[in-house]
């Protein structure tokens, strides 16, 4: 995830149908290719749809494997 997608931010709560929305989304999408809306769910952009559909399969693996982790016990955060 780090090497392809690098970090992944959190968008503030934002109403859906509104101008908070995407004005929320604004602040983060020119530097990352992915980012989770809180209480939403996930967003990813890239230079074509299947680019864009290979990131969010990364996100989705990688909150997979967090979520089996966590379950067994704790994650083990490697220093940067």
């Amino acid at each position: 995830v780090i090497t392809t997608l690098g970090s992944i931010p959190i968008a503030e709560y934002a109403t859906p149908s509104t101008q908070e929305l995407p004005d929320a989304v604004k602040r983060y999408i020119t530097a990352h290719d992915g980012l989770l809306l809180a209480n939403h769910g996930a967003l990813t952009c890239g230079q074509g749809l299947m680019n864009a559909y290979y990131k969010m399969e990364t996100m989705e693996h990688f909150a997979q494997i967090t979520l089996v982790a966590r379950q067994l016990g704790r994650e083990n955060l490697i220093s940067r």
